[in-house]
Order: structure tokens, then sequence, then C-alpha cells
């Protein structure tokens, strides 16, 4: 064979194994299992959010910083579950993909990544609209959360503006979107241990109606004044000092409307640091009979063993600011809460014995 026959097929032989390459190598899927594994958010700026917006098909939840606190802006600024609010920035930060594909009107409906707000869409079509800003105001996430996975904790992702769906690996399913879920609904935090006396006054008169009383510190509550021919209900006793200990709310009143009726319970929670918390529980709602409105103030009383004309303690300026905070506000509370209360003397007795021995 000729030398140029040689360095002929040889050129030919090149040819076709290049073809061979480029033809059998793998391709762009355009499905983006290239980013499969990577976080979606991958630089978050933490530190930067100032505000996050959570918008629904029915409301929007407006959570703002305020200095060093969050507030709840839709809810007339009252303090925000700081917890709740790291726990979805964290995860945020944390998801990663597992699928991406392109979007399309079937897609979008499907998937339900409809934007809140968008005409003529069932709300089970509708994404919740997350929105993280800067202090600037300027957006450093938004995007759209479509459908979940109850099974497998996943969540279809869409950032606004872009036609990438992407499948997460958190669920956003628990996600709140009411404003009073976002609220700090730890009201009281109050050891029945820490409670040396409770009295239930007369809302108009003040007078008291009953007096529950420790003897000493460790020593178990008693009913001041029991008729003697009556038994007293020591486990209702008890559930009145245990009443604080994990005291809830459920939303809070709107400052600017007209102050609610006046109270029918008034209960004063006397500490033995001297630590003073007045309730005032209002009766039923007439818009949802499952809750009603509570005020709260505090004051400070030195204990006798200190002397009223001791200085100022630490525990005192607490208290001064405690009632600042709690006082500006009215509260919601589920009626089984209010029924941990007790009006009057008869809700600590036994009904009394009838003539065969009987109650």
């Amino acid at each position: 064979m000729k030398f140029k026959t040689v360095i002929i097929l040889l050129c030919v032989c090149a040819a076709l194994g290049a073809a061979a390459f480029f033809i059998t190598r793998p391709q762009p899927t355009g499905d983006g299992s290239a980013l499969l594994g990577q976080k979606l958010l991958p630089d978050l700026p933490i530190h930067e959010i100032t505000a996050i917006t959570i918008a629904g098909p029915d409301e929007e939840v407006q959570l703002k910083l305020k200095t060093d606190t969050w507030a709840v802006a839709s809810r007339f600024d009252y303090p925000a579950d700081f917890q709740k609010i790291a726990r979805l920035v964290q995860q945020l930060r944390d998801m990663k993909i597992g699928r991406a594909f392109e979007a399309d009107a079937d897609v979008t409906e499907r998937l339900a990544l409809n934007p809140p707000g968008t005409d003529g869409v069932s709300p089970d079509r509708v994404a919740t609209r997350i929105t993280l800003q800067d202090a600037q105001g300027s957006p450093l996430v938004d995007l759209l959360l479509g459908k979940s996975s109850p099974t497998t904790d996943t969540q279809f992702v869409l950032p606004v503006g872009k036609t990438q769906v992407y499948l997460v690996d958190q669920s956003f399913q628990f996600l709140s979107k009411t404003a009073a879920e976002w609220l700090d609904t730890r009201l009281l935090e109050i050891a029945a241990e820490r409670i040396q006396e409770v009295i239930g006054r007369d809302p108009k008169t003040g007078d008291a109606r009953y007096s529950l009383r420790r003897p000493a510190e460790g020593q178990p509550a008693e009913l001041v004044s029991a008729p003697r021919e009556r038994q007293v209900r020591q486990a209702k006793v008890d559930e009145v000092f245990d009443a604080l200990s994990d005291f809830d709310i459920d939303d809070v009143a709107d400052p600017n409307a007209p102050a609610p009726a006046d109270s029918d319970l008034l209960i004063e929670y006397r500490l033995f640091d001297g630590s003073l918390y007045t309730l005032a529980v209002g009766p039923a709602l007439p818009q949802n009979p499952e809750a009603c409105y509570l005020r709260v103030q505090t004051a400070y009383q030195a204990p006798a063993a200190v002397g009223e004309d001791a200085p100022a303690s630490d525990r005192e300026t607490e208290i001064r600011e405690l009632n600042q905070r709690l006082s500006a506000w009215v509260y919601v509370i589920p009626q089984w809460r209010r029924d941990s209360f007790v009006g009057d003397l008869q809700g600590f007795l036994e009904p009394p014995a009838t003539g065969d021995g009987k109650s």
C-alpha cells in the first residue's frame, strides 16, 4: 500500500472516531441533573434579612425586624416567634435540589405554582409566596412554594421570574400562613411552687371572693376560711396554681379598636418574691364563643422579710418593665383556658351532702 493511501485512511479513521465521540457522548438533557444535590440558595445572606412576607391565597403575613426584635407587622407589630422564623430561614438555606425541569402552563397548574392573586384560579392551585428582603427593601429571596409530598418531605419550588421548577428536599407543608400563628404566644411561665397566694376578686368592687395560700414555700396550697361542713376540691386548688405555668395566648386584639367589654373574672397571683400578677378575664366573645379577652398587669410589693423601706431591687425594675410590655395589649385566649380559673368560693367546694349522706 502506498504511503499516500495510508495517510488518507488514517485521516478517514480519525474523522470517523471524532464523529463517533460527538454522537455517543452524553448530551445536556435540560432536566437540571447537573444541579442534583446542590443547595438552591447556597449564598443566602441570613444576617441581611430584615423582612419576610408570606403570601397565600387568603392572607399575607408580614414579619419585620425592629431594632433587635422580630415583630408581626400584619398583627399590630406584636412580638413574633423568633424560633419559628429561624426554622424557616434554616429550611430555605439548607434545601437541596432533587430535580429540575422547565415550567409550562400545565406544570404550573398541576403543581399549584400559580402566584397569589392570580385571577380565575382555584385556591388549591395557588402557591405560597415567600419573600425575604434586606434593610433597603431589596429582595434576597423570592420563591413560590407549590405542592409538597407528605411521604417524602419534598416540595416543588419556582423562583419568581424564572422558568425552572425545582423539587427540593425540604417540605413546607405545615408552614403557618396566618398572622396569628406567627405571634410569640407564650405570655406567662410561672411555676406553681413560686406562687404564694391567689385571690379572686369582684371585678367591680375589688372585694375578695376567695383566697388560696401556701403557708410556706414547699407546702401545699390551701383554701383559706373553707367551710367546715364542705369538702374542698383540692384538685381545683392545684389547677388554679398551675394555670400560669405554660400560659399561651391565641391572638391579640387591635389596639386601635374600641375597648372590649368589662371583665367578669379578676384573679391576683402573688409570688414569694414580691411579684404581683393581676389577670382580668372577659366573657366569651360574641363573634367567637370559644374565645375571650384577657388583660394582664404586674406590680411589685416587697416581701415582708425585706420591708417596704428597702431600696428598689432588680426584681422590682424587671416587674415594672414587664408591666409596660404586658399591660399594653388585650389578649385573646381560648375558653378552655379561662375555665382554669375560678370566679367564686363555690368553685372550690364539693356539692353539699344530701340528707342521705350523698353529695
